[in-house]
């Protein structure tokens, strides 16, 4: 394991079990509206749909008032937005109230990781900042995985409180890990690390590049799991059971080779800072989508095995893409900007996370899965090129880094 401060040990810990509630929430949320709620499809999907645009529209203001109020105070109060979300979700039972149940979990949601991201980011040095998101990559998906797990055994669609233990359990988890971040936290300790100079400011042409890829990333790639790859399973083998077992796997892949893989490519005697690992990590994202659009490849086949082993390709593909593109931004942040720029790059995860769902569900219900996935596996391969044409972007600072 990284050698991380305390500090960051505890944030990692606590963001892990908060996940717990989110492995339930984001898995079960569109069963449980359209369903159990009996909303019907259309609103489970607008509901969704306003939660993700909510965390959009939020995040700019977000990362000002963390830049000028406290990242632990802001992203303290993002948690507990989020816990009321939650809350919210357990007492819907008409369409309005799941839209402000939405609006409030997506915000708050949106606002508390990118939060997190900034507070790993300002606590360690540049040398460490891989091994920060990588170690917390794993224990977001140990917790995200043990939510479901947990939450496909008590949930029931025909018994809508089957679910409202969930929702609670995710607030309660939330507003935790809110008070620990203000009680129990210790003041941070300055990141060992140059700082940026000049600050270019939100318009850095290397922030918009990245979150530009990054957003491609989650369109073609991320959001595509639950949506599109989740449709076309479903659509060619009928099986629920399957795609369990396929995400399941993919989950396992990151929790067993995250940390392997760090090692691999950031030996410990290397330190992958801007000046050099800046363009070391920018490879290795682009392994990380050469993966993805091998997975989608894969499901091109549509047999079992197939199905299954895309998942386990995508997550290995995860492994080398995860970590490295939260460290690159946060190593180009200036101290003053920090969740400001976590806020902008953050973006791409909300926008991908409306519109890959939504072109997949055009694509499936037009009967056109197979060029769905072609077209999912040229984005993810022309990502990782946009991530090596950024390489040097980066060589200016090698002088003044080094």
């Amino acid at each position: 394991m990284p050698s991380l401060p305390p500090r960051v040990w505890r944030f990692i810990v606590g963001w892990g079990l908060a996940q717990v509630g989110a492995g339930f929430v984001f898995t079960f949320n569109f069963v449980y509206l359209a369903q159990a709620r009996a909303l019907g499809p259309a609103t489970a999907g607008a509901v969704l749909a306003a939660s993700a645009a909510a965390g959009a529209v939020g995040l700019p203001l977000a990362g000002h008032l963390a830049d000028r109020f406290g990242t632990d105070r802001v992203t303290a109060a993002a948690l507990l937005l989020t816990a009321c979300g939650s809350a919210g979700f357990a007492a819907v039972h008409r369409p309005g109230s799941a839209f402000a149940a939405a609006i409030l979990f997506g915000l708050g949601f949106a606002t508390s990781w990118n939060g997190l991201a900034a507070i790993f980011g300002g606590s360690v040095a540049s040398d460490q900042l891989d091994g920060v998101f990588a170690v917390n990559n794993v224990a977001q998906n140990v917790g995200f995985g043990i939510g479901a797990a947990v939450g496909g055994l008590i949930a029931q669609v025909g018994a809508p409180g089957s679910f409202v233990p969930g929702f609670l359990a995710d607030a309660g988890l939330r507003a935790g890990f809110a008070v620990f971040l203000l009680v129990a936290a210790s003041p941070p300790q300055p990141p060992r690390r140059p700082r940026p100079q000049p600050a270019r400011g939100l318009l850095d042409r290397r922030l918009l590049g990245l979150t530009a890829i990054a957003t491609l990333v989650m369109a073609a790639g991320f959001s595509q799991v639950t949506s599109g790859f989740a449709g076309w399973t479903a659509l060619k083998t009928g099986s629920t059971a399957l795609l369990g077992l396929a995400l399941a796997l993919n989950t396992g892949v990151i929790i067993v080779l995250q940390i392997p893989v760090l090692r691999l490519c950031f030996p410990a005697r290397a330190s992958p800072s801007v000046a050099t690992g800046g363009r070391r990590r920018l490879p290795l994202a682009a392994v990380g989508t050469g993966l993805f659009a091998a997975a989608w490849l894969l499901a091109l086949l549509a047999r079992p095995a197939a199905l299954v082993a895309a998942m386990v390709v995508f997550g290995l593909g995860e492994t080398f893409y995860a970590p490295v593109m939260s460290a690159l931004v946060n190593d180009l942040a200036p101290e003053a900007l920090r969740a400001r720029y976590n806020g902008v790059f953050n973006l791409s995860t909300q926008v991908g996370t409306v519109v890959g769902p939504a072109v997949a569900g055009a694509l499936l219900a037009g009967g056109h899965g197979a060029a769905l996935l072609v077209g999912l596996a040229v984005a993810c391969a022309l990502s990782g090129i946009a991530a090596l044409a950024m390489e040097p972007l980066l060589a200016p600072r090698e002088g003044a880094r080094a």
